[in-house]
């Protein structure tokens, strides 16, 4: 693992997931609904037609979810829990 990667993600991730870290912060969300929108956003940074509604009303094997990196979850969740 190159030492850069966790710093490089870390700003990719909190560009991506900026507007939701704000709503969690003023309250406007609670952290279920920040960790779902995070994840969303991030779905969405790889193909941005993801549309949750559509996508997780499907059968297990004939949803279209993009393939993203686990750690980029990992990170989104540490932001917002130090929000």
């Amino acid at each position: 693992l190159r030492p850069d990667f966790y710093a490089n993600n870390l700003k990719k991730v909190r560009a991506i997931i900026t507007p939701v870290i704000e709503d969690y912060k003023s309250g406007k969300i609670t952290y279920a609904e920040a960790e779902f929108n995070a994840r969303t956003k991030i779905y969405q940074s790889v193909n941005p037609n993801f549309n949750p509604d559509v996508e997780y009303m499907k059968d297990t094997l004939s949803r279209d979810i993009p393939s993203v990196d686990n750690s980029l979850f990992i990170l989104a969740r540490k932001l917002l829990l130090n929000a």
